[in-house]
C-alpha cells in the first residue's frame, strides 16, 4: 500500500507508493534546489510516467482482393513484316486464326479500410474491368479489332504481336488509370494449362537485344517452303 506523508507545514502531502508523487513530494521538501533543478526534476518524472504507458498503435492488414471474368476472343499470331510462311514456321498452328475462352484475374492490393472495411468496393473494380476490358475484347478479333494489335492496311505488320503476354500487358496498360497504385497484378488464363501473370513491370530496351529476333532465327536456320 503507498505511504502517505505530510509536509511540515501540511499544506501537501505525497504517497512513496507512486513513482510520480512520490519523487514530485521529495522535490517540493528539498527546499535547497533552485527552481531551474526543480523544473528539470519534474520533466524527468513525467518522462517516466509516459514510458511506462503502452503506446496503441491502429494497424490496418494490407490485403489483395482479386476478382475474376471470362472472356471469348480470337487472334492469329504474327510477327512484324514476316510473310505467312515465316510466321507459319515461327507461331506453328497459332499462326492461323483460332479462338480461347480467357479467363482474367484482376488482383488489387492495398490496406483495409478502417470505416469500410474493404480495399475497394468489388461494385467498383467489377465495373472498371467491364467497361475498359470487356467491352474492347469479349467477342473480339484481337489482332484486328484491337488498335494495339491492329494490323495496317490488311498486312502482317503489327503493333505488337497478339500473345497472352503482350495482351496481359495491354490489358494493365487499360486498367491503371482507373485503378491507381491498388494494382497490383493480371493474371491471364489463355487455357486451363497456359497462364500469364503480370505486375506492372517493364524493362527498357537496351540497344541490340541478346535474343535472336524472329527474322535472324529463321535466316539462320532457313525458312520453310
Amino acid at each position: 500500500m503507498p505511504q502517505c506523508q505530510s509536509s511540515r507545514n501540511g499544506a501537501w502531502r505525497y504517497c512513496a507508493g507512486s513513482s510520480f508523487g512520490a519523487i514530485f513530494g521529495r522535490l517540493i521538501g528539498q527546499r535547497h534546489e533552485t527552481v531551474r533543478e526543480l523544473c528539470i526534476r519534474c520533466r524527468w518524472a513525467l518522462s517516466l510516467q509516459s514510458r511506462s504507458r503502452p503506446m496503441v498503435h491502429i494497424q490496418r492488414p494490407v490485403v489483395e482482393l482479386t476478382r475474376a471474368v471470362t472472356f471469348s476472343a480470337c487472334h492469329a499470331l504474327r510477327a512484324g513484316k514476316l510473310s505467312p510462311e515465316e510466321n507459319e514456321r515461327l507461331f506453328g498452328p497459332c499462326a492461323r486464326r483460332h479462338g480461347h475462352n480467357y479467363v482474367l484475374e484482376v488482383t488489387v492490393r492495398g490496406p483495409v479500410d478502417a470505416q469500410t472495411g474493404m480495399v475497394l468496393d468489388m461494385r467498383l473494380l467489377k465495373e472498371v474491368i467491364e467497361k475498359h476490358v470487356l467491352e474492347k475484347l469479349d467477342h473480339a478479333s484481337i489482332d484486328e479489332d484491337v488498335n494495339e494489335f491492329a494490323s495496317e492496311n490488311g498486312g502482317y505488320a503489327h503493333a505488337l504481336p497478339a500473345t497472352t503476354e503482350n495482351l496481359a500487358a495491354v490489358i494493365w496498360g487499360w486498367l491503371e488509370p482507373h485503378l491507381g497504385l491498388l494494382l497490383y497484378r493480371i493474371r491471364l488464363w489463355e487455357t486451363e494449362k497456359n497462364v500469364v501473370t503480370f505486375y506492372g513491370e517493364y524493362e527498357a530496351e537496351r540497344g541490340a537485344s541478346l535474343r535472336s529476333s524472329p527474322a535472324e532465327h529463321l535466316a539462320r536456320n532457313g525458312r520453310h517452303h
